[in-house]
């Protein structure tokens, strides 16, 4: 049985790759925090307390990047972590402001892994760099802040991607990428611009386990 690797995913419509990390974190670190109001009571041992608001989650841990067997440029993965941070002029909220866009994180098969956040904070370290000098590996320290998930107030299947049509699809063995656009999209001919979406370059070098962003074609 293969290793679930964990992956990262922009939620918004984006262009960003998503980010498929070779080894899991050994650890993370999970925080929640309340806003509490103490009354403002003179000669009281116990002040009473009303509850303002909850804050959501916080999960903090640390990621390796490895690309020294393989040649790889460790860079082109953090680039895409710190498009992740950057604002994304597609983006808007409420007030018609630009925002960064929101990701999931996903690790195990259950869908009750998905963690719907924002990147608070990210640290990367290169360790290891290829003759050339290219970074070979990497660790990343991220902090993800937890957000409201919008797919689920709605009743929607808990991954999409909280944008109507968006969606995550899980590789399994023997799945090729036009049987892939012929189950999502409804048409074999559209694996191209799933090709595209998720900058594969080559259709053929599918791994069960990876993580594509499926939308509508244009």
């Amino acid at each position: 049985m293969s290793l679930e690797k964990a992956v990262l995913i922009p939620r918004s419509p984006s262009s960003v790759p998503s980010v498929t990390f070779q080894y899991n974190p050994t650890k993370y670190t999970v925080a929640k925090t309340t806003e509490w109001e103490f009354a403002k009571q003179k000669g009281q041992d116990v002040s009473a307390v009303e509850f303002v608001k909850g804050q959501g989650r916080t999960i903090t841990m640390e990621l390796f990047l490895d690309g020294l067997e393989t040649s790889k440029d460790v860079s082109a993965d953090v680039a895409s972590l710190n498009k992740m941070m950057s604002v994304d002029p597609s983006n808007k909220g409420k007030s018609g402001k630009a925002r960064p866009p929101f990701v999931e994180f996903h690790w195990a098969a259950s869908k009750e892994q998905v963690f719907p956040a924002v990147i608070k904070t990210m640290n990367v370290a290169y360790t290891m760099f290829h003759s050339n000098g290219t970074p070979a590996r990497a660790t990343v320290n991220l902090t993800l802040q937890e957000v409201a998930d919008a797919a689920k107030k709605s009743g929607q299947n808990p991954s999409s991607l909280g944008n109507s049509g968006i969606s995550s699809h899980r590789v399994v063995a023997g799945e090729t990428l036009d049987l892939i656009a012929y189950n999502e999209l409804g048409d074999s001919k559209h694996w191209r611009f799933i090709a595209e979406l998720n900058n594969i370059h080559n259709p053929f070098d599918l791994r069960p386990g990876m993580h594509l962003t499926i939308a509508p074609p244009p």
